[in-house]
């Protein structure tokens, strides 16, 4: 499934102007997580969960909630870096940004994997990444991975496998909208709105939200004609995360 990017953004940029946003019904970290559980959350690439979940995660390590953060690509080519860009600027920039944005969420590097699979290349993984993911997920986990109709071939593809791993391991799932952003609209009906819920965030994780975005800037510079102006980066410093439960 994919999506023009015409007009695209509105959802995001729209913001507290669209009552919709505010019709979502707020949902706390500790109840989506609740005691006893972990979050496994498993992001297309490095940086996608701080750019969806950086609030939810900072949160949920205040609670003392276990956590896993898996990314299905490492990144470890620099291929979406500035062309620009030397190699020696993407050993020491490009690369690290993702886990220096996690120390900003106080995420232990040990809780980090990287599946290491082809970045643009994960359709054609599918039973590859689920064979991985089945390895790692417990029925004690609840899973957070990118919307199955993000409209990006890579978070699509990581959002089916998730639902596969989660439904043959009966762990509940928790999609998260990414590139949906990009092409929705304020109350466009291919966004299940109904499964919509807000994690609000106050002002302490906001702060650190901020700090790990700012760990990852380059992310919002890019080649990539079709990302220019994206809507990712305004959706993202909203005081909310939203998630389809």
């Amino acid at each position: 499934m994919s999506y023009s990017f015409a007009g695209a953004g509105q959802a995001a940029r729209a913001g507290r102007h669209w009552p919709g946003f505010d019709s979502l019904a707020v949902i706390a970290p500790e109840i989506l997580v609740p005691e006893g559980y972990r979050a496994v959350i498993v992001a297309p690439r490095p940086d996608d969960e701080t750019l969806g979940l950086s609030g939810l995660i900072a949160r949920l390590l205040m609670l003392g909630r276990p956590i896993l953060l898996v990314a299905a690509t490492d990144r470890a080519a620099g291929t979406r870096a500035p062309s620009r860009w030397t190699p020696q600027q993407k050993a020491s920039e490009w690369l690290p940004q993702p886990l220096r944005a996690l120390r900003c969420l106080s995420v232990a590097r040990s809780t980090v994997l990287r599946a290491g699979l082809q970045e643009g290349e994960l359709a054609g993984l599918e039973d590859d990444l689920e064979w991985r993911l089945r390895g790692l997920i417990l029925p004690s986990d609840i899973v957070f991975a990118s919307w199955r109709y993000d409209g990006h071939a890579d978070h699509e593809a990581v959002g089916r496998v998730a639902a596969r791993a989660c439904a043959a391991l009966f762990a509940p799932l928790v999609e998260v909208p990414f590139w949906a952003w990009h092409w929705s609209f304020p109350g466009d009906r291919r966004v299940p709105w109904h499964r919509a819920r807000r994690v609000f965030l106050d002002r302490v994780l906001q702060a650190r939200k901020r700090q790990a975005l700012a760990e990852i800037r380059s992310r919002f510079r890019t080649d990539d004609p079709r990302a220019r102006g994206a809507a990712l980066p305004t959706r993202a410093m909203h005081p909310d995360e939203i998630v389809f439960v």
